[in-house]
């Protein structure tokens, strides 16, 4: 490799690189605790309010976007396409969490 090319990979692609997977990471995190949030009002009904679901989809909508609108970089390795691949599954799974929930009328 050139000096050009190592100054290019060393200042514009390694900070994108590392930027990509906190971001990724970020939103796994926020991907955990939507889930984690559902199950738990799933479990005791009685607090979940119509203004709570209506919230918790409007977030699960937000998450759903930023996951369905991912464009992968070319430097991503196999392992984030699979982590994608696992989010989009687990957005799926945790509308149908959410679907199940019948919130009491406040």
């Amino acid at each position: 490799m050139t000096r050009l090319e190592d100054a290019i990979r060393a200042g514009v692609q390694a900070p994108l690189d590392q930027a990509w997977h906190t971001y990724l990471e970020n939103l796994f995190a926020s991907l955990q605790r939507m889930e984690q949030a559902v199950d738990e009002a799933a479990q005791m009904p009685m607090d979940c309010t119509e203004a709570w679901c209506a919230n918790a989809r409007a977030l699960l909508d937000e998450l759903n976007h930023q996951i369905f609108s991912i464009h992968e970089p070319r430097w991503s390795r196999p392992e984030d396409s699979a982590r994608i691949k696992a989010m989009k599954q687990k957005i799926y799974d945790i509308y149908a969490r959410l679907a199940t929930i019948q919130p009491r009328k406040a």
